[in-house]
């Protein structure tokens, strides 16, 4: 199966959530984005003692760290039939802040599409665009494109905004389903990605009382994510 993260728009935090589910769900990673931040991830994670991540690139885009293989595009769709709709094996894909051909073929093979963004006017500006794009991909393809819409790097203090945000995509039926889970914002995603761990890990690992506390919550976060998402590919909690 494959859960493909994507928003045109930059900064929403899709590597931060797709390296997160690639560890929980142990998935196959491929990594669309001209900034490499998954691999970036992968390759902390490799240097950290930790297993790394089965981790891919486009070739043509010339990836300079280990750690990952490159695809071919003229071979991407070979590649990404592997694993499209089939429950044994499973990859994520980071999607680049950015529209593309590449990126659009990444909706059509994606199982589950997940679009995180903060909770802002800005960001249902940025949704607004990406719903034209999901048409704009739909009438090429002639397939339907719904994404589901992760509340994320939320401030739990503005529940003001974070219910504003939840009516917009309640609002958007058509291309739009809103995930029942709520990412908040917090240090231990940085501090996660920059020691190659997921949160959950990052939680599960804490040397002292007080870290732990500090990290419960973007795991316990994380895991109501991954459950959800289990829960739709039929994979049951």
């Amino acid at each position: 199966m494959i859960i493909t993260v994507a928003h045109q728009k930059g900064g929403t935090g899709k590597s931060t959530i797709a390296t997160n589910l690639a560890v929980e769900l142990k998935t196959s990673l491929l990594d669309l984005d001209k900034q490499h931040s998954s691999i970036i991830f992968n390759y902390k994670r490799a240097h950290a003692g930790l297993e790394p991540l089965d981790c891919y690139s486009i070739a043509e885009s010339q990836c300079r760290f280990d750690g990952q293989r490159p695809v071919p595009e003229a071979k991407l769709d070979e590649f990404l039939d592997l694993f499209k709709g089939d429950p044994k094996t499973d990859l994520v894909i980071d999607v680049g802040g950015f529209d593309s051909p590449l990126n659009r073929k990444a909706l059509f093979f994606g199982d589950y599409l997940l679009t995180p963004c903060a909770p802002s006017g800005t960001e249902i500006y940025g949704l607004q665009m990406f719903e034209e794009i999901l048409q704009e991909a739909e009438d090429i393809a002639g397939i339907h494109l719904l994404t589901h819409v992760l509340i994320n790097n939320a401030d739990k203090r503005s529940q003001k905004r974070i219910a504003e945000m939840q009516a917009y995509v309640k609002g958007k039926p058509e291309h739009f389903e809103l995930c029942q889970s709520v990412i908040g914002q917090r240090i231990s995603f940085k501090t996660a990605y920059e020691t190659g761990q997921s949160v959950v890990e990052l939680h599960e690992g804490a040397r002292t009382a007080k870290l732990a506390r500090a990290y419960l919550h973007s795991a316990d976060e994380m895991t109501a994510l991954c459950a959800e998402i289990r829960h739709a590919l039929g994979k049951g909690v």
